[in-house]
């Protein structure tokens, strides 16, 4: 089998959230069985990351075969498309609209046996290849929040009229490249059972439609590469540990702290690593900020410096809270190795890769309870995979009884490593996901 699989984020390249993390790891997995091509955009921000090998030219765009480290990529290069300094920008309809066309003539002249798609970016390329190919297209939604919705008129890019209706494209009277590259796949992912269940009651103004194409929607939990996120031989860490030698992971603790003046190294340490945006529960966070801070635990944000929630938060002084202007791979990996907790009070989270993370790195999520995160952690009185704290309704009252929870399990030293040990054990990596996906390639 010969599988095309289509992302705008892969990891060590270009990555501005979880897709960029999946993308690489899941292929990463999936090229153990079957032969993959991963496209992507080359981007002129990150082109220098690569190592061209071979190029064509395919008159509307340049198809580089490329090289990052050991992975081979195919680099389309098209003006609009790569000439931006990020991933996301103003102009992103009309990039990614490009982006699926050159997916569609990659399919076209080559034999990939199924196109997998990966959210509305690459979802146009659905309707495309339909209409001309019998090729198997399957698309993963990673987050149903965006769209692609545009006021642009559907001949101008490519949709005949007899295909632009409420069943496909249309929107209120707008393109939704999304909805149409639902109603084009053959089967369509989500990466949780619940969130594809928020999704049938709630679902962005898209519910009645994906009832109408229920039978072809089914849900495969997202995974991280556990060869990379190890913290046995993560270089990132100031010392390695396993579940079996837990006591190391203290060292991380103590020189994190010491790095950003963090004195008393006897409280709990909690993290919140993400991007600052509503979804991610910024606004319950800094409704509850002060309250937090005058509890005896220390407190690590790493976000964005271009936020308005980062903004507000700087304004925050206060010993025990330290807020990171900039996301760094290195340390992310760290926090994570050295925190007691990761609060993650996302509004929604289709499924979330932070928890995970947390799990194997001995951290202990404290969560609302939505979607993927409803489904990845249980409460510590369950032994089972992955425990945590949830609150089930997001107001700051419950995010701060959840802490309390947390500052009460901290105090007992033994429970504490137990979870630890527990979750460290726990197997949410992507050899068990790829095969999921390969059974619904066949």
């Amino acid at each position: 089998m010969k599988l095309l699989f289509a992302t705008v984020e892969f990891l060590g390249y270009a990555k501005a959230g979880g897709l960029a993390d999946i993308s690489y790891s899941l292929t990463k997995q999936l090229k153990k069985h079957i032969d993959v091509d991963v496209v992507v955009p080359l981007y002129n921000f990150a082109k220098n990351k690569l190592k061209i090998a071979s190029t064509e030219d395919y008159e509307e765009f340049l198809l580089h075969k490329a090289k990052l480290d050991d992975v081979e990529l195919l680099c389309v290069e098209e003006k609009t498309l790569s000439s931006t300094d990020t991933i996301y920008t103003d102009n992103d309809v009309e990039r990614f609209i490009i982006f699926s066309k050159a997916i569609y003539t990659i399919a076209l002249k080559h034999n990939h046996d199924v196109i997998h798609l990966n959210d509305w970016h690459t979802a146009f390329a659905a309707y495309l290849i339909k209409k001309t190919m019998k090729k198997r297209v399957i698309l993963t939604v990673h987050n149903l929040a965006y769209q692609g919705i545009c006021n642009c008129l559907p001949e101008s890019i490519g949709i005949d009229k007899k295909d632009f209706d409420i069943t496909t494209f249309e929107y209120y009277s707008k393109v939704n490249l999304l909805k149409g590259g639902i109603a084009y796949s053959d089967k369509v992912v989500f990466p949780s059972d619940e969130f594809l269940k928020e999704s049938l009651n709630s679902g962005f103004g898209l519910e009645g439609f994906l009832s109408s194409h229920k039978d072809k929607l089914t849900s495969i939990l997202n995974c991280i590469d556990y060869d990379d996120f190890n913290p046995q031989t993560d270089q990132a860490l100031k010392k390695n540990f396993d579940s079996a030698n837990i006591k190391n992971r203290w060292f991380n603790k103590a020189f994190l702290m010491k790095k950003f003046s963090l004195e008393d190294k006897k409280l709990p340490l909690f993290a919140f690593i993400g991007r600052f945006t509503h979804q991610k529960g910024l606004d319950l966070i800094i409704d509850a900020i002060e309250d937090l801070l005058k509890k005896d635990l220390n407190f690590i944000m790493v976000g964005d410096r271009n936020s308005e929630y980062f903004t507000k938060l700087s304004t925050i002084k206060k010993e025990n809270f330290v807020l990171i202007e900039k996301y760094e791979e290195g340390l992310a990996r760290l926090i994570y190795a050295a925190s007691d907790f990761i609060i993650i009070p996302s509004v929604f989270e289709p499924c979330g890769l932070v928890q995970l993370i947390a799990f194997r790195y001995g951290a202990i999520p404290i969560a609302h309870a939505t979607g993927g995160l409803k489904q990845t952690i249980h409460p510590i009185n369950k032994k089972q995979c992955g425990m945590g704290i949830v609150y089930n309704n997001q107001i700051e009252d419950e995010l701060i009884t959840a802490v309390d929870e947390a500052l009460d399990l901290y105090k007992n030293k033994q429970k504490l490593l137990s979870i630890r040990r527990f979750n460290m054990k726990c197997d949410f990596s992507c050899a068990q996901t790829a095969q999921k996906y390969l059974k619904l390639y066949d």
